[in-house]
């Protein structure tokens, strides 16, 4: 930049010639890491998303197997011709709670399931239900705690009241 006269460059003409050029050479730097940032996110996310998928399918996988493994060891077990004779005699017995809890049906339901569980010994903890086609529990087990069936019937009005259902003990 000259003046025109002598050839000599004016600093003060250069001044706001530097301050544009910095500005925009800082809107440049600016944009250019706001890309990157967003483009850094963007690969974060994805990478993050693919190893949640992939843990997601992991445990899936493991729960499946886990489950097909219970039920090829506990199948048998109650598909088995004396629980189902057993059960079949149990359904005969009156659906009053003295009566099934002295049936020797029901003491011999649980002296077979508790050999078979102990046998299988992963299944120590399992508990059982048998209910009647009236909707009635006429067999529960374990012995120490309050039927699940009860507390689940409580809190759901879409099903329809029984004669209160009977844990045996």
């Amino acid at each position: 930049m000259t003046d025109g006269t002598n050839g000599t460059f004016k600093p003060k003409n250069l001044v706001p010639l530097g301050i544009t050029l910095l500005g925009l050479f800082l809107s440049i730097v600016v944009i250019l890491t706001w890309l990157t940032l967003k483009d850094a996110e963007q690969k974060i996310r994805t990478e993050i998303g693919a190893s949640l998928q992939t843990l997601l399918y992991t445990t899936q996988e493991s729960m499946r197997i886990w489950v097909e493994d219970r039920k090829e060891a506990i199948l048998p077990v109650f598909q088995s011709v004396t629980l189902r004779a057993l059960t079949e005699c149990l359904l005969t017995v009156p659906r009053d709670p003295s009566t099934l809890r002295e049936s020797y049906d029901l003491s011999a339901i649980r002296f077979h399931l508790t050999r078979e569980m102990e046998r299988l010994n992963k299944f120590s903890q399992l508990g059982f239900f048998i209910i009647s086609p009236d909707r009635i529990s006429i067999a529960t087990a374990p012995l120490h705690s309050p039927s699940s069936i009860i507390k689940e019937r409580t809190n759901h009005s879409s099903y329809t009241r029984t004669p209160s259902c009977m844990t045996c003990s």
